[in-house]
């Protein structure tokens, strides 16, 4: 039984990206294994959960599962820094136009 997650090789450079973004908030998650996601973003009042996977990479069973029960705001799949630009780019782009998480209950998937 596996305890521990595997950081994947450009985990360190899309951490990098997303600490030097002006206030964003990133802690490492992959320790935990299981499925959970690598990472826990914190930005602009939402809270993302981020799966780094290599170019070529694919999500591993638990993480299928995982992905499946999650009834948050789905995982975001990093695959390179751009990825990571691109992402918060995107968050920025939403809070400029009025656009804010979901508050309240979700409905079933």
């Amino acid at each position: 039984m596996r305890i521990h997650g595997k950081v994947d090789l450009n985990q360190r450079a899309i951490v990098k990206v997303i600490r030097q973004w002006p206030g964003a908030t990133v802690h490492s998650t992959a320790d935990l294994g299981g499925g959970f996601p690598d990472l826990l973003l914190g930005y602009r009042g939402r809270t993302i959960l981020l799966e780094v996977k290599g170019p070529k990479g694919k999500l591993t069973q638990p993480q299928v599962e995982f992905h499946a029960a999650w009834r948050g705001t789905p995982v975001v799949i990093l695959r390179s820094p751009d990825d990571a630009i691109n992402l918060m780019q995107n968050l920025d782009a939403a809070h400029r136009h009025g656009i804010v998480p979901a508050s309240g209950p979700q409905p079933e998937r």
